[in-house]
């Protein structure tokens, strides 16, 4: 029985790569660092772009969920 392939060629940085077996049909993106920050980058986009996800930072009831949490958290962005 033949084996399945499992090398890809990363999105980002061009370069081939051997997949993890167990994702090898899904994953687009090497395991480098900045190629890791753009598979990131490119999953938020894709999120944010859903309809339903368009508001979800904005409106009243997330925005205060988000403040709290702020509150709670004041030394997070001097991280």
């Amino acid at each position: 029985m033949k084996k399945p392939h499992n090398h890809g060629k990363c999105l980002n940085c061009n370069e081939l790569f051997v997949a993890n077996y167990r994702s090898r049909e899904r994953q687009r993106f090497c395991s480098k660092a900045d190629c890791q920050k753009a598979r990131k980058r490119a999953s938020q986009k894709a999120w944010l772009a859903k309809p339903e996800n368009q508001n979800y930072f904005r409106d009243a009831e997330h925005a205060a969920r988000i403040r709290q949490w702020q509150k709670a958290h004041p030394d997070y962005w001097k991280n």
